[in-house]
């Protein structure tokens, strides 16, 4: 693929309507209309997902590849961001419970449904999902995501931190890290009946895994994006779906 059409998916072009020069080992020219410079919001980010997905899929790992390295461009600040909001609210909230003997409710003015793009799901995991799977007691269908996309709404990212218990400092590194571990080759991939499970090795030979549900719209949340949704992060001693990864 061209430099010219790898600039255009991904938003350098200054004037992101205009599609680069017709190359005859790129995709089609429309796949010039791309996200552009709003690839921090979910909306450009959904579309990017779902119209990536409708590659070839030599052209999709190639305009996946390049997202990846882009991923903290795009997303990380505000990711990163609304994650230190929920840890600095849930941290106040126990602090006033010990000092006051009750239980505070949570600011939940911030807890409104937003969502986060937090990256794309790889090739390399499209490639693991895309054949059916078998162990002892399960079989699995092969499955397609409509959309790459990676999502997360702060719903979940405080559903995660609350339910962390005495691990709670884990989950939090591991949220604030998530764009970068949940793309890693390295990251361990689990299927369930219907969900995927991203895992990560922690020095006590836990794991820390990040839940994710495919082609699903989440139930609280402001916007109806039908996509990838991270539902939890949590720490386990072992797995009971089948590694495809």
């Amino acid at each position: 693929m061209s430099e010219a059409r790898l600039r255009a998916l991904r938003g350098d072009n200054a004037q992101p309507d205009e599609p680069p020069p017709t190359d005859p080992n790129d995709p089609p020219p429309e796949w010039a209309y791309h996200i552009g410079k709003a690839s921090r919001s979910m909306a450009a980010a959904e579309r990017f997902g779902q119209k990536v997905m409708q590659l070839p899929p030599a052209w999709r790992k190639a305009v996946l590849d390049d997202a990846q390295g882009r991923i903290v461009e795009w997303f990380k600040p505000t990711w990163t961001g609304r994650v230190q909001r929920a840890w600095d609210e849930i941290e106040a909230a126990s602090a006033e419970q010990m000092l006051t003997g009750r239980k505070p409710k949570v600011n939940v003015t911030r807890v409104i449904g937003h969502a986060s793009p937090i990256g794309f799901l790889t090739q390399r995991t499209l490639d693991a999902l895309d054949k059916p799977v078998r162990a002892t007691r399960m079989e699995l269908p092969a499955m397609v995501p409509d959309s790459a996309l990676i999502s997360m709404t702060d719903h979940q990212i405080y559903h995660a931190l609350r339910e962390a218990k005495g691990d709670r400092d884990v989950i939090r590194r591991a949220l604030e890290s998530l764009p970068d571990w949940i793309r890693m080759d390295d990251t361990q991939l689990y299927r369930e009946q219907d969900t995927l499970h991203f895992a990560r090795p922690l020095p006590d030979g836990r794991y820390v895994v990040a839940v994710l549900r495919w082609n699903e719209v989440p139930n609280k949340g402001k916007e109806k994006v039908t996509g990838n949704w991270v539902i939890t992060l949590k720490v386990v001693k072992g797995f009971s779906g089948i590694r495809v990864r």
